[in-house]
Order: structure tokens, then C-alpha cells, then sequence
């Protein structure tokens, strides 16, 4: 065998193994590591749960609350579209 096809056996061979070891690292990570709050597990594709506050929980079984954020007001027009004012609160 000449150094050149040696080399390239060898690069091949090397270029396999590398793949193999990247496609089973991938494998063998947390597909949710990433998930931490309500809007990344809402973009994972987690189920979401109508109950005040909503929450979204994962096939794992981790759910994650959606943060609310109450909004003093005085009318109406103080708050956003789909809340209106009660007690000086922004509400649905």
C-alpha cells in the first residue's frame, strides 16, 4: 500500500468514527435540558394546561407556570387588549 492511500484509509476511518460518536452524544442529551420557563417549553411543543396561570408540561412530566404580571389601572385603556380593569387590576 503507498503512504497516500494510507493516509486516506486513515482519514476515512477517522471521519466514520468522529460521526458515529457525534449521532450518539446527540442521542444521549436531554432533548428538555434547554426548557426552563413557560415560553421555551411552549415553543418545545409541550401541552398547555387553560387553568389560571397556564402551565405547560413536558412528556417528561416538568411543567412550567406562565409568569403573570398584574397591571395597575385605572380604566379600561390602561390595560391591554384582552384585559380589562377590575380593582385597579389589569385581568382577563
Amino acid at each position: 500500500m503507498s503512504k497516500n492511500s494510507l493516509f486516506f484509509s486513515f482519514f476515512l476511518v477517522m471521519m466514520v468514527a468522529i460521526i458515529v460518536v457525534i449521532f450518539t452524544y446527540q442521542k444521549s442529551v436531554d432533548p428538555y435540558a434547554r426548557i426552563a420557563d413557560f415560553e421555551s417549553c411552549s415553543k418545545a411543543g409541550g401541552s398547555i394546561m387553560e387553568s389560571y396561570p397556564r402551565q405547560c408540561i413536558l412528556k417528561n412530566g416538568l411543567s412550567f407556570p406562565e409568569r403573570v404580571v398584574e397591571t395597575e389601572c385605572r380604566t379600561k385603556n390602561d390595560c391591554p387588549t384582552d384585559q380589562t380593569c377590575i380593582n385597579f387590576k389589569c385581568t382577563k
